[in-house]
C-alpha cells in the first residue's frame, strides 16, 4: 500500500507488522493496518502540528510532540491519550532512550 500524501511528513512502524503510525506538520496523525491499508484511527483534537513521533519498544504505544508544551504517550490501537508530559517550552523533538524506559524532549 501507498500512503503518499502531500500531507505525511513522516512514518513510524508500530505493532511489528502490524501498524504504521503517520504523522504531519498539516493534517491528520493515524495508525493504518499495514495488511489492509485501512485507517485503524486517528489521533483526536490535533490542533497543533505534530513535530515528531516516535514508537515505544512494545509497539503499543507512541508518543508525539507538537507546537504545544506536552508530549503525549498514545495508544497505537485505540488512539487515546494515556499520559501527557508537561514541559516548561515549545517541544520540537522526541526521542525514547533505555528501551523504552525514558522518553527525551527538546
Amino acid at each position: 500500500y501507498s500512503f503518499k500524501s502531500p500531507f505525511v511528513h513522516d512514518v513510524e512502524p508500530l505493532m511489528p507488522g502490524d501498524r504504521i503510525l503517520t504523522w504531519a506538520f498539516r493534517g491528520p496523525t493515524a495508525v493504518w493496518d499495514v495488511a489492509t491499508g485501512t485507517q485503524v484511527c486517528r489521533l483526536p483534537g490535533a490542533r497543533s502540528a505534530i513535530y515528531s513521533a516516535e514508537a515505544l519498544p512494545d509497539g503499543r504505544r507512541f508518543v508525539t510532540v507538537s507546537r504545544t508544551t506536552r508530549a503525549i504517550i498514545w495508544n497505537a490501537r485505540t488512539c487515546k491519550a494515556e499520559l501527557s508530559l508537561h514541559h516548561s517550552d515549545i517541544i520540537t523533538t522526541v526521542s525514547v532512550v533505555a528501551w523504552g524506559a525514558q522518553i527525551v524532549t527538546l
